[in-house]
């Protein structure tokens, strides 16, 4: 056995209901408290009732048949798509779209019953007698905000007439045997005075026009009196004109997110495996190396060739410079290039000629963009502080296979603006264990203007003495091994504890995270220190 009820029915009960109960639990269910509503307050509820009513009636529409329907069912399970509410023994309450209208339904007129009894009852229990008086007072506090006009000078003669105490008075002033009234009033004598408020006999409108014409006409005697340098104000508009164009520019660059810096990195090392298909992706879709490069494993692989060690250079500048997981990002994947199996002579020829070299190696044009927008930028914004292209832009080389390691800055004169060239010298790796760390330290080294991390910059212990250095023999002792485990946080595999890199079996346990993170963050903030964005 099953019932259904229309939901607007039920609601409309529900809601009846649940004002019955209210009502019945307040102090005006007394017979004593109820007889106490005024005529007045009747009115108020009544009409508002009413009114609200009809709109709900008009809206809720009681005569169209309800859109869900709430069924009982006794040992009769609900359809599929029902949704069950409750669930006790053989009876199931449950909900679902009406779709075939066999429902029990309030007829639309005992809908608008329950409506409007529901809203007495609300505004019986809403309106008290303080808020049917404040209603009353509302009408009059709108001419709190009314026109105040010029006052009559007749005014203390009339009200003085209109007292009976005052007739002698007023007789005796009229025949000269008084000089005023005293406190039946004044009378204003002489000259009228001038006012400018609105008349007794003024029309509203034009009352507004003569306030607004007086107001055009003093503003306007107070313009003409000002000297208009014309030639002064057009040399303004020329300057915002030719200002224009490169604002537009400017902003157009943001909205393309268009490179801020441009960091260009030539070395001598083979290209990485696959860098074709790189150079392609870039070149198709520029911006979805800010995914693919920003997602490297913590610790890089030991390079065994120089191929091996040109794609941990690639993976060391996507931690040092583009992965978002550290503390700040200064810089993006879009903003560095980097230029493979390059002769030794080339970072020469750029210090002799930087202009036909750059134009052969297809950097000029880059890098004029990028003059350009510092350009823009500064005709747009000519009151704020702008880096120089040198702090934006820069060319660093690598020299691999050298003696020793030596780096050197010098300065290249590109037109009337000076970038920053950067060689640095470094010698063979012998592949061997550890070389992923040199990857990391060669990667800072080429990147930053000056950056080297020591001792003094990591989050080991500070000191040198022998009694508190952390050794092999101190972690691999035989007693208390998950204890000696604690030491391993104060070793900085980034300053070259080789015989730390030697052994695999602690590496797997070694908190290499820390110590990177710590190596990023502090390669990030030294690098914000010497180069830019725009």
């Amino acid at each position: 056995m099953s019932i259904s009820f229309g939901s607007k029915s039920l609601f409309w009960l529900l809601v009846f209901v649940l004002h019955v109960i209210l009502f019945f639990s307040s102090e005006l269910s007394r017979a004593a408290n109820f007889l106490q509503i005024d005529s007045s307050s009747a009115f108020i509820v009544g009409a508002l009732a009413s009114f609200l009513g009809i709109l709900l009636y008009r809206v809720s529409r009681p005569a169209v048949p309800s859109p869900y329907r709430f069924s009982i069912h006794y040992k009769v399970e609900p359809e599929e798509r029902s949704v069950v509410l409750l669930h006790v023994k053989n009876i199931w309450v449950s909900v679902n779209r009406n779709f075939d209208d066999d429902i029990v339904e309030i007829f639309p007129k005992g809908q608008f019953a329950l409506m409007f009894m529901s809203l007495i009852l609300a505004g019986i229990l809403t309106f008290s007698q303080r808020e049917i008086a404040l209603i009353e007072k509302f009408p009059q506090q709108l001419t709190w905000g009314q026109t105040k006009f010029c006052p009559d000078p007749n005014q203390g003669k009339i009200q003085a007439e209109e007292r009976p105490e005052c007739q002698l008075l007023l007789r005796a002033h009229k025949l000269g045997y008084a000089e005023d009234l005293g406190d039946c009033g004044e009378f204003v004598e002489g000259p009228p005075v001038w006012c400018d408020l609105r008349q007794k006999d003024e029309p509203y409108f034009h009352f507004a026009w003569r306030r607004l014409k007086e107001a055009y006409d003093s503003s306007y005697s107070t313009v003409k009196d000002i000297h208009f340098d014309k030639k002064k104000y057009e040399e303004q508009i020329a300057k915002e004109i030719d200002r224009l164009k490169p604002l537009a520019r400017n902003k157009m660059a943001e909205v393309a997110a268009e490179p801020r810096s441009l960091h260009f990195i030539l070395s001598s090392l083979p290209e990485p495996e696959g860098w074709t298909w790189h150079k392609i992706k870039r070149r198709l879709l520029p911006s979805q190396c800010l995914v693919t490069e920003s997602d490297y494993p913590n610790k890089l692989p030991e390079p065994s060739e120089a191929k091996d060690l040109s794609s941990n250079l690639v993976m060391a500048f996507g931690h040092l410079l583009f992965d978002y997981g550290y503390s700040r990002v200064i810089s993006s994947c879009k903003e560095y290039h980097f230029l493979w199996g390059l002769g030794e002579t080339t970072c020469r020829d750029i210090r002799k000629s930087p202009q036909a070299t750059l134009t052969q190696l297809g950097l000029l044009d880059p890098i004029k963009k990028i003059i350009q927008r510092y350009e823009d930028k500064k005709v747009s914004y000519p009151n704020d502080k702008s880096l120089e292209p040198r702090d934006v832009i820069s060319i660093n080389c690598l020299e691999y296979g050298k003696e020793r390691i030596q780096q050197k800055v010098y300065q290249v004169k590109l037109g009337r603006h000076k970038l920053w060239l950067k060689v640095l010298q470094h010698p063979k790796l012998e592949y061997k264990s550890g070389d992923s760390i040199q990857s990391f330290q060669l990667a800072s080294k080429l990147a930053s203007l000056r950056f080297n991390y020591g001792r003094l910059l990591s989050r080991s212990s500070l000191s040198d003495g022998e009694e508190v250095l952390v050794t092999e023999e101190m972690v691999t002792q035989d007693d208390f091994r998950f204890t000696r485990v604690v030491f391993l946080e104060e070793i900085d595999v980034f300053l070259n504890p080789y015989w730390l890199l030697e052994r695999e079996d602690i590496l797997e346990i070694y908190p290499y995270y820390l110590h990177l993170t710590h190596f990023v963050n502090s390669f990030r903030n030294n690098y914000a220190q010497g180069r830019g964005r725009l």
